[in-house]
Order: C-alpha cells, then structure tokens, then sequence
C-alpha cells in the first residue's frame, strides 16, 4: 500500500497505516480482500459511518 505513489507523498509511516487499517478490521470498517494483504475493502458499516448513518458508539470498542 505504501508503494503507492499517492501513500509515498503522505508524511507517515507505513507501519502507522498498518496499525489504523488493523484498528479499523477490528471495529468491521474496513475486511481485508485476502488474509494477510495489504488490500481492504469498505464494508456495510464503514460505508453507513462514513455517510454519517452510523454513531461510533454503536461500534465494537477498540482493542
């Protein structure tokens, strides 16, 4: 992911954006495509959030 010429001009660490992504899947924001990749996609919940539908309060508590 930050391979990616848009992450490679941010101002922030790899392993930073591994630990959010890793945050998110944890509360079901975001499902990674495959086990172990660096690819995620938005579910239901994150969409809802995202829209403004969805209070983080009724998110599962960070781990």
């Amino acid at each position: 992911m930050a391979a990616e010429l848009e992450f490679s001009q941010l101002d922030v660490a790899a392993e930073y954006i591994e630990q959010r992504c890793e945050q998110l899947v944890s509360r079901e924001l975001i499902i990674p495509l495959v086990k172990d990749g660096e690819m995620y996609e938005i579910t239901r919940w994150g969409l809802a959030y995202l829209r403004g539908d969805l209070d983080a309060g009724h998110l599962r508590v960070w781990s």
